[in-house]
């Protein structure tokens, strides 16, 4: 271990978070497409106008650029809560016309699942079975069972 907490994010089912084991309060549901919107595009650049569109649809609030800002700096406090405020851009970070989600590629559950299967795609048939196997046990529910929209 390199001293660094153990963040996983858990997106196959409903959206939930654990650090070090323990579960993490992402907050509201709007708060949580935020992380769910920067999840699925996997440490892509996911620009701001997105995200709204993503967590307001057709009709966000006058403020929704600041709402999404707060929102961020919301997720980013939960998620890395020990590290001083100005510090708090590993995780969830701003990039040039939006934000990228900074997640080693175990560290999200579908992202896992997706190396699991293209490594059982070069395995022997009986590894395949057992690598698929234990890459299905992830699952808790339909991908982002919350935003199925």
């Amino acid at each position: 271990m390199d001293g660094q907490p153990d963040l996983e994010l858990h997106v196959l089912g409903e959206l939930t978070a654990t650090r070090d084991g323990v579960a993490v309060d992402l907050g509201g549901r709007r708060q949580r497409a935020v992380l769910a919107a920067l999840a699925m595009q996997r440490g892509q650049v996911v620009p701001a106008d997105h995200l709204v569109e993503c967590v307001w649809g057709d009709h966000p609030p006058a403020n929704a650029t600041g709402a999404l800002q707060a929102y961020v700096s919301h997720l980013r406090r939960r998620l890395e809560p020990d590290a001083a405020a100005r510090q708090r851009a590993g995780v969830i970070a701003r990039a040039g016309p939006g934000y990228v989600l900074r997640l080693p590629g175990d560290a999200v559950d579908a992202w896992a699942f997706e190396a699991a299967v293209e490594a059982a795609a070069g395995q022997a048939p009986g590894d395949a079975v057992c690598t698929l196997e234990a890459a299905l046990r992830s699952w808790r529910g339909p991908a982002y069972a919350d935003y199925a929209g």
